[in-house]
């Protein structure tokens, strides 16, 4: 018999909690998450482009009319087309645990599954982007390579700090090339851009992104009841999940099912004018993937 005592609620928030902890990749790009389909859209989640504008000037003393502007505002559709979920059956003992053992052996474990899903999607993203042909990359002296991904991006105009996803064997590369990596503090860097480490990506993987470059669309399903599902969002809005539990009709067993809809695209970056005040989203300024391979 399922438990109870337990309730849904604090199943889903403690999920929630467990899963965002658990990421990497996905930590590191743009995320919008919710609970429920927004109405009239479907399986489409619109992404907010940071609103812009114009500042004006005038000499001191100058008592003309101020010049009005508006600020604009944009947004960019990411479809949901994956269902990352983990169903697992408990047995007698598991359905009465206490809310800690049952986090513990039941809910961390599912949460980390699911989490993994969606790092495989930004994954996906990062291993099938098109490298950057003006770059000539060197094993032994990767850091050129590196800083020209850099002066790329902000030649773009792009916003925010500067990231480098490395695969393990372009990571190595990097600790093999003497003094240029700064392991000092508790993520190393290079040129003062963050060196993230990560074996969901390919071996040879090396992209130099920003946060926008990537866009995270989570959508927890709505809680089918209150009696035995519920949704949550992580306070920081960076996660949503819904968990349920129920009843396999076939053999009378519980069930435990955690779910969230996922979807994951590149982003176009706003570039702003300053003097026109125009804002254009412009496609693949965000990251710059480099070629390590020479194929």
């Amino acid at each position: 018999m399922t438990n109870t005592l337990l309730d849904p609620r604090d199943l889903a928030n403690v999920t929630a909690d467990l899963a965002k902890a658990d990421f990497g990749l996905a930590g590191l790009v743009h995320t919008s998450a919710s609970i429920g389909f927004q109405p009239g859209h479907g399986s489409t989640v619109n992404i907010e482009v940071p609103g812009s504008t114009s500042a004006s000037e005038r000499a001191l003393g100058d008592t003309s009319d101020y010049s009005v502007d508006g600020v604009v505002e944009q947004t960019f559709p990411i479809t949901l087309d994956t269902e990352a979920y983990s169903t697992v059956s408990l047995s007698l003992s598991e359905s009465t645990l206490d809310l800690e053992d049952y986090t513990r052996q039941i809910l961390a474990p599912q949460a980390r599954a699911v989490a993994g899903k969606i790092e495989g999607k930004v994954a996906a993203l990062l291993d099938g982007m098109a490298t950057e042909a003006s770059i000539t990359y060197d094993s032994a002296n990767p850091k050129a390579a590196l800083v020209k991904a850099r002066a790329m991006l902000r030649a773009n105009q792009v916003p925010g700090e500067i990231v480098v996803v490395a695969g393990p064997t372009a990571y190595e590369h990097l600790l093999l090339s003497g003094d240029d990596v700064d392991t000092s503090d508790a993520m190393p860097k290079v040129a003062g851009m963050t060196i993230v480490e990560n074996n969901r990506v390919a071996p040879e993987t090396l992209v130099v992104m920003v946060r926008a470059a990537i866009g995270l669309a989570i959508v927890a399903p709505e809680p089918l009841d209150e009696t035995n599902s519920a949704a949550h969002r992580t306070a920081d809005g960076g996660f949503a999940v819904r968990v349920l539990r129920g009843t396999n009709p076939a053999n009378g067993q519980s069930l435990s099912t955690v779910s969230t809809f996922v979807g994951a695209a590149l982003l176009p970056i706003p570039k702003h004018d300053a003097e026109t005040g125009e804002t254009v989203l412009t496609d693949g300024i965000g990251a710059v993937a480099i070629n390590t391979t020479g194929a």
